[in-house]
């Protein structure tokens, strides 16, 4: 990922234009006045991982003012959203009525 830092602060400039320092293993963005969210921020770079095919072995973590990119653990994997539960029995079986002629 370090090799990566150029090519994160370049697209970073292209979509939100601001400031942004190389500073040892991380970027630094400068904002001045304007206000601008660590969400949208994390976003931007969970899409740049994705686009260079880095989604899979590196996360991006939000705290605060801070975005961070971790690697990922051995064996964990990216949660693919809400996993449905699969319907009971009682709401699949057609209701049976005994008595009726």
């Amino acid at each position: 990922m370090k090799d990566e830092l150029g090519n994160l602060s370049d697209f970073l400039k292209s979509k939100i234009r601001v400031s942004i320092v190389v500073n040892g293993e991380s970027l630094v963005l400068d904002t001045g006045e304007e206000k601008l969210l660590t969400e949208r921020v994390k976003t931007l770079v969970k899409k740049f991982l994705h686009q260079r095919g880095l989604a899979e072995a590196y996360r991006v973590i939000e705290a605060k003012e801070v975005v961070r990119v971790a690697k990922r653990k051995h064996g964990e994997k990216r949660k693919a959203g809400k996993k449905r539960r699969a319907p009971s029995p009682y709401d699949t079986l057609p209701y049976f009525f005994p008595n009726r002629p």
